[in-house]
């Protein structure tokens, strides 16, 4: 039994909406996930659920892959946006959010 949590409400909200790709970012990481990034640390739950939603699908075809199993990948993805939002104090943007 899973407990409720901000990631999973974030990510299941409104439902995926697209194709869980992020158009290539130079410099690391888009201007719309630095933007994103940036409001949510200031405690905007909308703009953390548009980048939920913009990499779930990948993260989760990734973590199927790797772990062939589709509750286990689900409950890894969950994990992972729960610890990237109790870290976007730390996240310096060099890179893309979804690494």
């Amino acid at each position: 039994m899973r407990a409720s949590n901000p990631a999973g409400d974030l990510a299941t909200a409104e439902g995926a909406r697209g194709s869980g790709r992020a158009a290539p970012a130079a410099g690391g990481g888009s201007e719309a996930d630095a933007l994103a990034v940036a409001r949510a640390r200031k405690g905007d739950h909308a703009a953390f659920r548009v980048l939920v939603e913009r990499y779930q699908g990948r993260a989760f075809g990734l973590a199927l892959r790797v772990l062939r199993d589709e509750e286990q990948a689900r409950d890894v993805v969950q994990d992972a946006f729960l610890k990237a939002y109790g870290g976007l104090d730390r996240f310096e943007g060099r890179s893309s959010f979804y690494t």
